[in-house]
C-alpha cells in the first residue's frame, strides 16, 4: 500500500498543490488506492454467522447466498492452483538454465513480500 502511494504521488505530482499539507494529500491517495485494492478483491464486510442471543437455527437474513460462498472458494481453489503451477514452472525454468540469482529473488519476494 505504501509503494503505491508513493507511485500514486509521483504520478499525480502535477496536480500536486505545495500549498496544502502534503500528508492530506498522500492519505488521499492512500485512501483511494485502499479502495481500489478492495474493490478489485470484492471484499465485503464481514458479517458474523449468528449473533449471540439468536435462534441458529433461523436462516440468516444478510449475507451472501451459499452458492455464492461455494463459487468464492471453488475459485480461491483455482487460483491457487494455476498460481502454484506457473510458480512451479517459473522454478523449473530457472533451474534448467541455472539462472539461480533469479531464483534467489524469486524466493525472496515470496518468503519476504
Amino acid at each position: 500500500m505504501v509503494q503505491e502511494t508513493f507511485v500514486g504521488f509521483l504520478t499525480s505530482l502535477p496536480n500536486y498543490d505545495c500549498r496544502q499539507p502534503l500528508e492530506g494529500y498522500l492519505f488521499s491517495i492512500a485512501a483511494h488506492k485502499l479502495t481500489d485494492l478492495l474493490r478489485r478483491q470484492r471484499r465485503r464486510p464481514t458479517i458474523p454467522l449468528a449473533d449471540a442471543g439468536s435462534d441458529p437455527r433461523q436462516p440468516l437474513a444478510r449475507g451472501c447466498p451459499a452458492s455464492s460462498l461455494a463459487r468464492s472458494g471453488e475459485r480461491r481453489g483455482l487460483e491457487e492452483a494455476a498460481l502454484a503451477a506457473a510458480l512451479a514452472e517459473q522454478i523449473a525454468h530457472w533451474r534448467r538454465r541455472g539462472q539461480w540469482d533469479r531464483l534467489k529473488c524469486g524466493e525472496l519476494l515470496v518468503v519476504r513480500g
